[in-house]
C-alpha cells in the first residue's frame, strides 16, 4: 500500500464513527486474508454508503454489490457480509437481500432512478417497483 492510498484511507476513516472505523479495519483484515487487492476505493465507497444508508438502500446496495464482486472467487464475501451486518445491526440475510434488490433494479435507466429518489421512493424496495411483479 502506498503512502497516498494510506492517506486517502485515513481521511475516509476520520469521517466515520468509531463503529464504522472498526468496520473499516475489520474489512481490511478480511481483504488481507483473502488477498483481495485494489479494494481501497470500493471499500471507501461502501463505508460512505454504510454511514448514510437509511434514506435509500439503492446506494448501499450498489456499494455492497461492488464489494461482493471483489470476492467472486473466494469465500471472503460471507465473512465481510457478516461484519457489515453486525455493524449495521441487521441480519446477514438483509445484506444479501439488499444486494439482490439492487441487482433487480440496476438495469433501470439512471434518470428513472434519480426521478424516483427525488420523489422519496427507494427503487430497490419491492413494494415501490411498479415495473416488477414482486
Amino acid at each position: 500500500m502506498s503512502w497516498v492510498t494510506s492517506a486517502v484511507e485515513d481521511r475516509v476513516t476520520d469521517k466515520l464513527s468509531d463503529k464504522d472505523a472498526d468496520l473499516a479495519g475489520r474489512l481490511r483484515e478480511v481483504e488481507a486474508e483473502f488477498e483481495a487487492d485494489g479494494t481501497a476505493a470500493i471499500r471507501d465507497e461502501l463505508l460512505q454508503a454504510v454511514t448514510g444508508w437509511r434514506p435509500s438502500t439503492f446506494r448501499l446496495g450498489r456499494a455492497l454489490a461492488q464489494y461482493k464482486d471483489i470476492y467472486r472467487e473466494s469465500k471472503g464475501w460471507i465473512k465481510a457480509a457478516l461484519l457489515i451486518a453486525d455493524s449495521l445491526g441487521v441480519a446477514e440475510r438483509t445484506i444479501h437481500r439488499w444486494v439482490a434488490d439492487y441487482e433487480d433494479v440496476a438495469s433501470v435507466p439512471a434518470p428513472v432512478i434519480v426521478a424516483l429518489e427525488a420523489e422519496g421512493v427507494d427503487p430497490p424496495r419491492r413494494r415501490t417497483r411498479p415495473w416488477s411483479g414482486t
